[in-house]
């Protein structure tokens, strides 16, 4: 298969998952195994006590709410040291994928900035406005040069390989949780 092949599937499998998520809204996946980070890009130290993955599609109405409830306990979490965050976005849409491989880009060479990088991108999508704002210039770079298009590929066959059904998906401390975390779900499992 070509790799625009793959994708596709991906994508479709992917956008029929997402009433699964509705039902399993933030429950624990029992039996299943934690995947690893797939590598890629993360924020935080690398030794905290905790670990965070999450798979997530700026497209997908059921993330900007888990976003917009729960970033802020993620954003500190990782600023005082206590997690270390693996986004893996993926794409619905052909309309967010430059957002999507520019957060990415954002996120591994101006990692300070990514959490910001990531509200815009949500608001942006929010109403309807796909075009990637201004970038520092590394992450202008990285984009320019393919790179965050691999690593969103990468990051959509990865979710694929884990078996990911629906957005958003969090692998936390290695238990599996498929649907959006409730802030006070969250704030308990992020100790």
């Amino acid at each position: 298969m070509k790799v625009h092949q793959v994708v596709g599937i991906a994508l479709m499998a992917l956008a029929a998952g997402l009433a699964g998520g509705l039902l399993l809204a933030g429950r624990p996946v029992e039996g299943a195994r934690f995947p690893g980070s797939g590598g890629g890009v993360y924020l935080g130290k690398p030794g905290a006590p905790q670990v965070m993955i999450e798979v997530f599609a700026l497209d997908c109405p059921h993330c900007q709410r888990f976003h917009e409830a729960g970033a802020d306990l993620i954003r500190e979490k990782v600023g005082n040291g206590a997690l270390v965050y693996y986004p893996r976005p993926v794409f619905l849409s052909r309309e967010v994928r430059p957002l999507t491989e520019a957060f990415l880009c954002v996120a591994a060479e101006a990692p300070a900035q990514a959490f910001d990088f990531l509200d815009a991108a949500y608001a942006r999508v929010k109403v309807g406005e796909f075009a990637v704002p201004e970038l520092p210039q590394s992450a202008r770079a990285c984009l320019d040069s393919g790179r965050g298009e691999r690593m969103a590929r990468r990051a959509l066959v990865w979710a694929q390989a884990v078996g990911v059904e629906a957005t958003p998906t969090f692998w936390i401390d290695g238990k599996r949780f498929v649907g959006a975390i409730p802030r006070e779900k969250l704030a308990g499992l992020l100790k």
